[in-house]
């Protein structure tokens, strides 16, 4: 797959229905209920645009996907890893679903790293920049959170 278009990517939450594709939330000038769209209004990004961030500002096409591995994975804890094309850039992006605080280790085997940039999302964050020790190989993520890694080699 080389990209994921969606139909929605700007909406109006009405009746309490969040709609799980919606990247821009819309509220017209007269109300969530307004069936007038035409004039001014308020927009707000939706989590799921910063979280599609997380994937799509870093692995862009070409990126091969690597093997990560991962102790504790389950449906509440994840992650998956790429590599550019020139072989000079990993990309590790971890997802923790759990409302507490977990702690990984990643180590790149074979490979050392000159730079570390970690991009957190979260319900407060959005894609929150912090630059890491390049040689740092034990992590915290936040609890419902996703953090992608960028490994400069």
């Amino acid at each position: 797959m080389t990209s994921w278009s969606f139909c929605t990517s700007m909406d109006v939450s009405r009746w309490s229905q969040l709609d799980r594709f919606m990247l821009i939330d819309f509220t017209p000038s007269g109300g969530t209920y307004s069936v007038d769209l035409s004039g001014e209004g308020t927009y707000k990004a939706d989590a799921t645009l910063w979280v599609l961030g997380n994937y799509s500002l870093f692995v862009r096409p070409g990126f091969k996907r690597i093997d990560v591995d991962i102790p504790n994975y389950d449906r509440t804890f994840f992650g998956t890893g790429f590599i550019s094309p020139d072989g000079k850039r990993i990309v590790v992006v971890m997802s923790n679903l759990n409302a507490a605080e977990m702690e990984v280790r990643l180590s790149l085997k074979g490979f050392t790293p000159s730079t570390l940039t970690s991009y957190t999302t979260t319900q407060r964050k959005n894609l929150q920049q912090q630059a890491l020790h390049a040689s740092t190989t034990v992590f915290k993520l936040e609890g419902s959170s996703v953090t992608t890694f960028v490994f400069d080699l």
